[in-house]
């Protein structure tokens, strides 16, 4: 994982759908390569009705679990 994104520097706020294209403009990507998360369903909503990949933060271990699942992070071994 090498880019990180914040609304406030986009200067764009959520869940506005332009935002989650902008990010995936500024990386170079198509919107379903991006992995969202957010605290906010409607934020989430968002996300996924932009093309992304989107999901609810509710812990830590979820969003690990999240990102395993989805391929961005390799599972642990041993």
């Amino acid at each position: 994982m090498s880019d990180w994104c914040f609304s406030a520097e986009l200067g764009l706020t959520k869940p506005d759908a332009e935002l989650y294209l902008s990010v995936a403009e500024s990386i170079g990507a198509a919107p379903a390569e991006i992995l969202y998360f957010d605290d906010v369903q409607r934020s989430v909503d968002a996300a996924l009705h932009a093309g992304g990949t989107a999901h609810l933060w509710t812990s830590q271990p979820q969003g690990e679990r999240c990102l395993r699942e989805n391929g961005f992070v390799a599972e642990p071994s041993g």
